[in-house]
């Protein structure tokens, strides 16, 4: 958790919309979560067959920019914690005209990898100007 600031306070629970948290999660460049609760989110990921078998989603953390708004690619983060697992979901908006890019994902470089392991990475398949995937 070193590359993203604790969020303690502007956390999204279970029954609590985002428009409802200090921050809101819809809140920064990324589009990419439709969610817009926890109950939203554990749908949202219990969809996708690489996150179907992590348990229940215990609490999702508001949505927090890891660039500047005014670089060619914005790139959120939003959290989800499970019992077990942490999910770091990325968005990414593209802000360049006539560009489409593809096979997009996030790689992440830890202190203590050995305390780490990746379970999945689902990248994402394209990504439209003004788009978020």
């Amino acid at each position: 958790f070193d590359a993203l600031p604790a969020l303690e306070d502007e956390e999204v629970h279970v029954g609590q919309d985002a428009d409802e948290s200090k921050s809101g999660a819809g809140a920064g460049a990324g589009g990419g979560a439709k969610a817009t609760s926890v109950g939203g989110f554990a749908a949202e990921l219990a969809a996708i067959p690489e996150f179907a078998e992590l348990g229940t989603l215990f609490r999702s953390t508001a949505t927090v920019p890891l660039t500047e708004s005014e670089l060619e690619y914005l790139v959120t983060c939003v959290r989800h914690i499970y019992p077990e697992y942490v999910v770091f979901q990325f968005n990414i908006t593209n802000t360049v005209p006539d560009q489409l890019l593809e096979n997009v994902y996030v790689g992440m470089q830890v202190s203590d990898p050995e305390n780490w392991d990746d379970v999945a990475v689902i990248p994402a398949e394209s990504c439209k100007c003004n788009e978020s995937a």
